[in-house]
């Protein structure tokens, strides 16, 4: 069975825990970036207002002009003409008063309409001006956006640099083959540092087979949620306290005469190794990842 000395396999998993959350903060400030940056880039475009469609005279209206005008118009001159009306007085004087009532009827149409014209174009004339007052702040708006986006662009170059550090350090902490192919992903590392930093077991075989990622997957999520940050600041204390290069030195000459008492065979002792190459690494990554410390 796979065994490893504690002092050496637990930071050893908390290195790799570790490079994990840090690649996933780095992914989501990453995202972030990449969001605002496209949100930035799109153009404020400001529809202009629709002219209104002015309300227009209808057959209806200008039938009713002429048929008041006939009524009242001939009647008047029926009566005006001299002709001998004897009997039928009323027919022309019916006339004009239906003639009449049908034109004012027609006028109170269209001073209605004139009223509600005037209102329209009112109303399309002020929002006018707003579209102007609007276009004006969207060009203004354009610019402080793009004169944004160089930055942030740095910002996300700058992430990506990171990102490729973290990667590269994560490849480092596996190539010593301590922990299976199969179980090199952020899960099983939250699993097993947790596993381990939390017991007092030494076995890795163990561990791994109780692991079983379909039925952890949500636990392990949770841990990563809640603990995320807890677990960075942890690492870059333990980092700066280490920090000082003969404080590293005496720590990794401590492990090294370790080695040599608890080593079986020379594959182990390169493991070991491996192990304090990757922690001092991983110890120079965190100290000067200033990104975490915001």
């Amino acid at each position: 069975m796979a065994k490893y000395d504690r002092e050496f396999l637990v930071p050893y998993l908390q290195d790799i825990c570790t490079l994990y959350l840090a690649e996933r903060k780095l992914r989501e400030k990453i995202k972030w970036l990449t969001d605002r940056i496209n949100h930035l880039s799109y153009e404020i475009v400001v529809t202009p207002p629709k002219e209104p469609s002015y309300e227009k005279s209808g057959c209806f209206e200008g039938f009713a002009w002429i048929l008041g005008l006939f009524m009242a118009g001939g009647s008047v001159l029926g009566l005006m003409s001299g002709e001998d009306l004897s009997g039928f007085e009323m027919i022309p004087v019916m006339g004009i008063i239906i003639g009449g009532v049908i034109l004012a009827f027609a006028i109170g149409a269209n001073s209605e309409q004139r009223k509600t014209n005037d209102e329209l174009r009112k109303n399309y004339e002020a929002a006018l001006k707003a579209y102007e007052r609007d276009v004006d702040n969207a060009k203004r708006q354009n610019v402080l956006n793009k004169e944004k986006i160089p930055e942030l662009l740095a910002r996300k170059e700058m992430f990506s640099n990171e990102l490729k550090k973290v990667s590269k350090l994560l490849k480092q902490a596996y190539s010593v083959n301590v922990i299976p192919r199969h179980y090199r992903d952020v899960y099983a590392a939250v699993y097993l540092y947790d596993f381990f930093s939390t017991g007092r077991s030494d076995d890795l075989d163990m561990a791994l087979s109780l692991f079983v990622l379909e039925q952890i997957k949500d636990k392990l999520d949770k841990i990563i949620q809640q603990q995320a940050d807890i677990l960075l600041n942890q690492r870059i204390m333990i980092s700066t306290q280490k920090q000082a290069l003969e404080e590293q030195r005496a720590h990794n000459a401590y492990l090294e005469k370790k080695i040599h008492k608890i080593a079986t065979s020379a594959e182990e002792s390169n493991q070991y190794l491996a192990m304090i190459e990757s922690n001092t690494a991983a110890n120079a990554y965190f100290s000067a990842a200033l990104y975490l410390k915001k």
